[in-house]
């Protein structure tokens, strides 16, 4: 319970410093506490930041507004000792230095600059870009689980093994799950009908996924068609497959194709004899009905016995 109490009081804190930030930058011309315009090169991007993966087009489109109107939002920079450290902002950072090279006034950008913990950093990270729509599925994963895990104190392996257990007992109260449910009625209308549950089942599976796919859904690849990969069996013909859907942009259903073809060349080519042994043992084995071996002996039902269990030997059971 005091868990869940201390979870909801850092939802709290860090949702009022996240409203304040937002009021502070709404505009600039009225703000309650001091903007400063600072130099893009004297900032630092945030090594744990959120958002992993920026759209070069839209990056692009958002340098031509940077370059027309400036940056009306400020960044919320996180002072540590003479550090300035973006905590919100980046994108509007990384454009400002791309629109700097046609416009030197727009180097300088405005900023919020404050201390905070790094359990609030990250949170008010987290809050400002889910809020801001920016995140990709996986990324929105990361974030939520993140945002458990600060509040919980444990590590995201643990997370995910709790949650796991929780769902399995369909265990609504568990603390963990109470954390989830609070953090996942921050995010704002877009996830307004996302529920512990459902976040169990299409959520969490992608922090489970192993380097190569994570990575593919970090670059914004569709989790329905990376979903598809785990199908094939080595990493080498899953890079081979996410390389085919991502250079020709292929469709859910081009991926599926993909897949599908992969997947019957790695099917073994039997002889016709292999064929019709492996029939005949198939037609056996459908034949064994409950009636059929109550009318066995004894004796039969050993032997049935034995020969499975040379059988399970051959195939390495």
């Amino acid at each position: 319970m005091a868990k869940n109490a201390a979870s909801e009081a850092l939802m709290r804190r860090a949702g009022a410093t996240l409203q304040q930030v937002q009021a502070d930058a709404h505009d600039l011309s009225q703000t309650r506490h001091p903007v400063q315009y600072l130099h893009v090169d004297t900032l630092t991007p945030w090594r744990e930041q959120p958002r992993r993966e920026f759209d070069e087009a839209s990056l692009a489109a958002f340098t031509q507004e940077i370059l027309d109107h400036g940056v009306n939002h400020a960044l919320l920079i996180r002072a540590v000792g003479d550090q300035r450290i973006i905590i919100a902002g980046e994108r509007r950072w990384q454009v400002s230095k791309l629109a700097g090279q046609k416009n030197p006034n727009r180097l300088f950008v405005p900023c919020v600059v404050r201390e905070m913990t790094d359990t609030e950093a990250h949170t008010v990270a987290i809050m400002e870009n889910v809020q801001r729509e920016d995140l990709n599925p996986y990324e929105f994963a990361a974030a939520v689980a993140k945002l458990c895990g600060l509040a919980l104190k444990i590590t995201q392996d643990e997370l995910i093994r709790r949650l796991t257990q929780a769902y399995n007992r369909r265990d609504a109260q568990a603390p963990e799950a109470v954390a989830l449910t609070d953090v996942l009625g921050r995010m704002g209308s877009k996830y307004a009908r996302l529920t512990w549950k459902s976040y169990v089942v299409n959520y969490l599976p992608m922090l489970r996924y192993p380097p190569h796919l994570s990575a593919a859904l970090q670059r914004g690849v569709a989790y329905t068609k990376v979903a598809l990969l785990l199908k094939l069996k080595t990493e080498a013909q899953q890079r081979q497959a996410l390389e085919k859907i991502e250079s020709q942009a292929l469709s859910l259903e081009e991926s599926r194709t993909v897949v599908a073809s992969m997947l019957q060349t790695d099917q073994p080519t039997l002889s016709q004899d292999a064929k019709q042994a492996l029939t005949q043992v198939r037609a056996v084995t459908r034949k064994l009905t409950p009636q059929r071996w109550a009318d066995l002996t004894a004796e039969a039902r050993q032997r049935a016995l034995t020969l499975t269990a040379e059988l399970q030997t051959l195939l390495g059971e």
